[in-house]
């Protein structure tokens, strides 16, 4: 994936234990702010960019024996749930 060069300002403390980390994990500085800044935006709820060719890759895959699945699904799905609450 290409970068884009950026600058930013740490305090001494900050750049210490990025320095530290850099060292431990036997990374550059670079891609352990890369990586803690993935972990902190998971963390805020914020979801990573979805490629969606890929998320949409297996349309199609599965065929049933239902020909309108697609339009009547929540038929479908309620007759299912019913079935096992009988059980």
């Amino acid at each position: 994936m290409p970068k884009i060069r950026t600058q930013i300002q740490l305090e001494k403390g900050q750049y210490e234990r990025l320095k530290e980390e850099s060292f431990r994990r036997r990374q550059s500085l670079s891609a352990v702010i890369r990586l803690l800044i993935d972990k902190g935006l998971e963390a805020s709820g914020r979801p990573k960019k979805v490629d969606l060719k890929k998320a949409m890759a297996f349309v199609g895959a599965i065929c049933g024996d239902q020909p309108d699945v697609a339009a009547r699904h929540d038929a479908y799905l309620a007759k299912i749930y019913a079935g096992r609450r009988e059980k």
